[in-house]
């Protein structure tokens, strides 16, 4: 039974269940927590008891004890008055009364009337025992409602057994009552199918009637016409013999070849028109042959259907019964349930019966604890409901946030390249400072051994700061030459690089124009091609039928032909016997008139044979005008059966033509078809090599971008070093200067020296200080240069962290472009969104803002920018910008470029469109911004122009992310 059920239904059934036991946990919990309660409420009486008595003082003690000792007594005597039932009844409705007292006085100070009435119930020894009995009582109670709640669990799981199961038994006999119905539609198609055959039985009875009929009317055709051959032969054969004793002498040699030549050809007619009387029923015989061999299939099939319907229905008559015998079991299970559930509702009765033998208040706490328990249950559903709103919605934010780490991680990615290629420079970078450091240690190797010889020092120091001077200054032109090369290189290869975007743009365009185009063919010569097929196959089943038809026709034309030709000898023999018999006659006439004018009686017998004659030759006459009419009625069968041919040839030609036009288009949209296919896996190719060279070029673009990224930190390395080569040309000019005066000093010093060397041998220590002094300047000069060497390491890795900072916080912006409707064509509109995109292009890049120009017809579409929508100034500029804003909304993320096409004379002419336009719904836009262009020229490099792209790249700064 159980296999029926869906896997929601069960887990619906399994849910609802959870539900129900969770209920009831949560219910026992709360029972539980208010016995506790009901316990701690008890205690609390007994502390405040004892408390009172300790504070009350021994005269209210004695009231107390007085007034306890009366009430109890008089209470006492009034309940003993009482029957026993009303006794039980009083005690319970005590105990009740004390659990409401109670649960009243949880949040509230017990009062003294509350405790003048506790202390009536407790305060007192004798009945100590009463309300142990009455605790035992409210433990009962307790169990009771335990019991009951049990008992209402069981009647509430048993109810919700047998609920599944009668929704099993109903899905099971739905499902029966389906497959019935469908037995039962089979069995009506059958019916239909027998009926259907039926018929076609009795039509083919009938038609097989109507043969043996016409078989049997030629039959008897031709048993009128042998009767009528046997006369005409019993006429010719047998004449009278006073006749032929008569007329024996007369005419014995012309009367009797004449006859015999008369009798010849009737018989011979005769034999022709049996002859093709037989043909004509062999011809329906065979006719009447294949339509019963045609028809035997059909009998056949019949024969065999009728067994199988039989043993059809025996299979529905036996389901039927299997369905009857459900059915029956059926009701018996819900008798069964029936009684269950009675059984189920005689212990809930039960338990409200246990339920109504409490006190009403005792009800009404209940069901306001029932109703609390209702409305928690109410709240943690809506709770549930908010918490299942709160994870979709987290799960969305999950998702938005799993694209966000994606796109962070991509970021990741091109970060820790162009971390790559910043430690790689910084690298170059510290090598060249270790280089740098090396040849300064040279130089200070250098400059101490010069110190060694004086003159040999200054003539070395005067050389190197002449090779110097030419290395820097060759240093100087080369960087300058690289720097201006490197510039060169850079503006080229942007703007080859705009120039290959901007083709592989329009590339990509007509790429998916072409492919839009070439679907939306193939789609229209599939549709062509399928409505070909289905009309080539209607055509030659009608061809077929039309052929079957001609064939058939033919068949019949030929029949009719024949018979046609035959009627017609048998006309034309007809008449030439009756003609020979008249002239036979005539000759005979003439020859009895002449030889018998003598006698009467034989010109009687003659005017008998002529009346005769007569009659018989109106008989002839009367059947030769009723084969006239046959084979007039024939040649309009034959002529109608022409024109049928004519007509049939006619549509046979037609329908031919259409076939060899079909074919011919077939083979066309074949061809087309395959040129087509040839031409889309071209594209394709084309497209996968457009798509390689794509890749190739971005990657080269990529490339391109980090040449040139680590270009412009060679070239702003480059600057650094040569504003550092700068000041060191310019100490190194301070110092030659020096060195020179040092020189010429030295030189003044030394002749002096050699003058008074010449005079005195002896040393001069004062001319040895200043050697010295001038070896520690040196020495001061060479721990400068390294400080300064230091200082410039340090500006250079505070311009690599600054270069990375300002690629980390490089922006973006998108920008919405609506073409359509602008009033422009397609080439007017690529050439000014051409000139617009590098135009801001060349604004932004400055600020490190990437711009992404995307086609779009709404601002939903661009939902973190704005959207531009392109309008030509015609005649009116606010119907051209209404016109082109159809089906947007209009709000202040929208913006209108009206175009001028109007020659460069008359820009001064041009008034801004924002001043000239009334229209208030225009007035909601974000703004409205001219350009002007010509279409041979383009746009314009003017200040009417560069004012409005400086508003335009303003506008965009706003929408930066």
């Amino acid at each position: 039974m159980g296999t029926f059920f869906s896997s929601e239904h069960l887990k619906n059934v399994t849910k609802s269940l959870q539900i129900v036991q969770e209920n009831i946990v949560s219910q026992r919990t709360l029972g539980d927590a208010a016995w506790l309660q009901v316990k701690n409420i008890h205690d609390r009486l007994d502390d405040i008891k004892i408390s009172l008595y300790n504070k009350v003082c021994s005269r209210c003690k004695s009231k107390v004890k007085k007034i306890l000792g009366e009430t109890p007594s008089r209470k006492r005597n009034l309940i003993n008055d009482l029957p026993p039932e009303r006794q039980m009844l009083l005690r319970d409705l005590a105990c009740s009364m004390i659990e409401m007292e109670i649960s009243k006085s949880r949040n509230k100070d017990v009062s003294d009337a509350d405790i003048s009435l506790t202390l009536d119930y407790f305060d007192d020894n004798r009945y100590a025992k009463k309300v142990e009995e009455q605790k035992a009582t409210i433990e009962e109670y307790k169990k009771l409602l335990r019991d009951a709640e049990e008992n209402a669990k069981t009647a509430e799981i048993e109810r919700d057994e047998i609920a599944v199961s009668l929704i099993e038994k109903e899905l099971n006999e739905n499902e029966e009552r389906n497959r019935l119905k469908l037995m039962e539609a089979e069995k009506d198609e059958q019916q239909t199918k027998i009926e259907e055959r039926t018929r076609e039985g009795s039509k083919l009875a009938n038609e097989n009637t109507c043969l043996v009929n016409k078989i049997v009317f030629l039959q008897t055709q031709l048993d009128a016409q042998k009767k009528a051959l046997d006369r005409l032969i019993e006429t010719t054969v047998s004449p009278s013999a006073s006749d032929v004793e008569k007329n024996r002498h007369v005419h014995a040699t012309t009367s009797e070849t004449g006859k015999r030549g008369r009798e010849d050809k009737e018989v011979l007619q005769l034999r022709q028109e049996n002859e093709t009387l037989s043909t004509i029923i062999a011809e329906l015989q065979r006719n009447q042959g294949k339509e019963i061999e045609e028809l035997k299939p059909v009998r056949e099939e019949t024969n065999i259907g009728i067994p199988n319907l039989e043993e059809e229905e025996d299979l529905i008559e036996k389901e039927n019964a299997k369905y009857v015998k459900k059915m029956t079991n059926s009701a018996e299970d819900e008798r069964v349930f029936q009684n269950q559930f009675e059984k189920s509702e005689t212990q809930t009765k039960r338990f409200e019966t246990s339920q109504a033998y409490f006190d009403p208040e005792m009800q009404n706490s209940m069901k306001k604890q029932v109703t609390e328990l209702q409305d928690e249950n109410a709240r943690y559903s809506e709770e549930i409901s908010n918490s299942a709103e709160e994870i979709t919605n987290l799960k969305r934010k999950l998702t938005t946030l799993e694209n966000e780490n994606e796109t962070l991680n991509k970021k990741f990615t091109t970060m820790a390249k162009t971390k790559n290629d910043l430690e790689l420079t910084a690298k170059t970078l510290t090598m060249e400072k270790l280089g740098m450091e090396d040849s300064v240690n040279e130089q200070m190797r250098q400059i101490q051994d010069e110190n060694t010889n004086y003159a040999s020092e200054i003539q070395n120091a005067t050389e190197e700061i002449n090779r110097l001077n030419t290395e820097m200054t060759e240093k100087i032109t080369s960087l300058s030459k690289t720097n201006h090369d490197l510039e060169m290189t850079s503006t080229e290869q942007a703007k080859e690089r705009q120039e290959m975007e901007d083709s592989l743009n329009e590339q990509m365009r007509q790429l998916q124009n072409e492919t839009t185009s070439y679907t939306n063919q193939i789609q229209n010569a599939t549709e062509e091609i399928n409505k070909l097929k289905t009309e080539v196959t209607t055509s030659a089943y009608q061809i077929e039928t039309l052929n079957e038809k001609l064939t058939s026709l033919s068949q019949t034309k030929k029949e009719l032909e024949m018979l046609s030709k035959v009627l017609e000898k048998e006309k034309q023999e007809m008449e030439d016997s009756f003609n020979e018999q008249l002239r036979q006659l005539q000759d005979e006439n003439t020859s009895y008139v002449k030889e018998c004018s003598d006698s009467a009686e034989e010109i009687k017998q003659l005017k008998k044979t002529a009346t005769t004659l007569s009659q018989s030759k109106n008989e002839l006459e009367k059947i030769a005008k009723t084969i006239e009419k046959e084979n007039e009625e024939l040649t309009k069968q034959v002529t109608d059966l022409r024109e049928m041919k004519e007509n049939l040839s006619s549509n046979v030609s037609v329908l031919q033509q259409d076939n060899v036009r079909l074919r011919s288009d077939l083979s066309a949209t074949q061809e087309e078809m395959k040129s087509a296919r040839k031409e889309i896996e071209q594209n394709q190719e084309q497209n996968q090599q457009l798509g390689k060279e794509i890749v190739q070029h971005v990657i080269e673009i990529e490339s391109s971008t980090r040449a040139i990224d680590t270009l412009k930190t060679d070239i702003a390395k480059s600057d650094l070093q040569i504003s550092s080569l700068e000041k060191d040309i310019a100490t190194v000019t301070q110092s030659k200067d020096r060195l020179e005066t040092l020189a010429q000093t030295l030189q003044r010093e030394k002749q002096d020296i050699r003058k008074i060397l010449t005079e005195q041998m002896t040393p001069l220590p004062d001319e040895k200080d200043d050697i010295l002094s001038i070896i520690s300047g040196f020495q001061c000069y060479i721990d400068r240069l390294q400080i300064d060497l230091r200082t410039k390491t340090d500006e250079l890795d505070s311009a690599v962290s600054e270069l990375k900072e300002i690629k980390s916080k490089k922006k973006s912006v998108v920008m919405g472009l609506r073409i359509e409707r602008s009033g422009m064509g397609k080439t007017m509109v690529d050439m000014v969104s051409k000139e617009l995109t590098k135009r801001l292009h060349g604004i932004l890049e400055r600020e490190g803002i990437d711009i992404t120009i995307k086609l779009c017809q709404t601002p939903s579409e661009v939902p973190n920018g704005p959207l531009v929508v392109l309008c030509l100034n015609m005649s009116r500029v606010g119907t051209n910008i209404l016109s082109a804003l159809e089906g947007i909304t209009i709000s202040q993320d929208v913006f209108v470029l009206v175009l001028h096409n109007t020659l460069k004379d008359n820009l001064s002419l041009l008034t801004p469109t924002g001043l000239r336009i009334s229209e208030s719904k225009l007035r909601q836009l974000g703004g409205i911004m001219d350009m002007a262009f010509s279409s041979d020229s383009g746009v314009y490099e003017c200040d009417f122009n560069s004012s409005n792209v400086d508003k335009m790249a303003t506008t965009l700064r706003k929408y930066t992310r």
